[in-house]
């Protein structure tokens, strides 16, 4: 597993709420993202036929707040 991966998922992990992340190559879910859409955790998801529910429920506070800094490696720690 790389460096970036594994601070993708210390990010994931470490978020209450539902998180997907996707990038050209690949999505990522947490937990509570999976739990909310019913999936198990070595479930496929499909962006492209979940992406206009995923906008719809995305308001643009929440886009705007999602504008902002990553996180950098030393911010973000493991919950155990």
């Amino acid at each position: 597993m790389t460096r970036q991966r594994e601070l993708i998922d210390a990010v994931l992990d470490s978020v209450a709420d539902g998180v997907v992340v996707s990038s050209p190559a690949q999505v990522l879910l947490n937990a509570t993202a999976r739990r909310i859409l019913g999936l198990g955790p070595d479930a496929e998801f499909d962006l492209a036929a979940h992406r206009r529910y995923l906008q719809a429920e995305l308001t643009a506070s929440q886009q705007a707040s999602l504008s902002g800094p990553l996180p950098r490696p030393g911010d973000v720690t493991r919950r155990p």
